[in-house]
């Protein structure tokens, strides 16, 4: 008769092998999520790029004239007048406009909103880049960045119907020149 022993420390093996397999899967799986795959990455160029600018220049130096009735009355000192009904008053200034980037649209127009200006007074500019006129003009960029150097002209107009509004302050720094980039395809000015 003959005698089979079966040994137990085959088994133990076996399994001691399957646990660390599993043991070994679960970390990978744990770690990242999944098994690492091959990958690769490279760089989209050799040199970069940068953004472009809107910067402007507004000269402090405004000069004002009495237009009343077709008059051309040169104004020494604007804080010293005194408007009244009827009256015209007409200020120039320059703003220097540096426009940078290739496609880059500027809508520069008036901001009278937060004059706060009396009642019956209204505030007009005419805008002129010396080759285009208006109340509104549209500025194109360039790479290289283009300057744009615009006459602003002013106008304060005191309605001659208008009652009351004495003694009524017009703080002149509250009318503006106001620059805004426009997307393309938006409608301008």
């Amino acid at each position: 008769m003959s005698t089979t022993t079966t040994s137990t420390s085959g088994k133990k093996s076996a399994v001691k092998g399957a646990v660390a397999a599993a043991a070994g899967v679960a970390v990978l799986l744990g770690g990242a999520g999944t098994f690492a795959l091959w990958n690769q990455s490279g760089s989209i160029g050799t040199v970069g790029t940068q953004t472009g600018a809107l910067s402007a220049t507004f000269s402090d130096q405004t000069t004002w004239k009495d237009v009343t009735d077709g008059a051309d009355n040169d104004i020494a000192d604007i804080a010293a007048f005194r408007m009244v009904p009827g009256d015209t008053v007409v200020g120039t200034t320059t703003v220097d406009v540096t426009a940078t980037g290739e496609n880059l649209l500027v809508d520069a127009g008036l901001d009278a909103g937060a004059a706060n200006l009396p009642e019956g007074v209204t505030a007009t500019v005419l805008l002129s880049d010396g080759t285009d006129s208006g109340a509104a003009l549209e500025l194109e960029g360039s790479n290289e960045g283009t300057l744009h150097r615009l006459t602003a002209d002013v106008t304060l107009t005191f309605d001659p119907d208008t009652e009351g509004s004495e003694n009524t302050a017009i703080d002149l720094t509250n009318v503006k020149v106001d620059l805004q980039q426009r997307l393309h395809g938006a409608a301008g000015v």
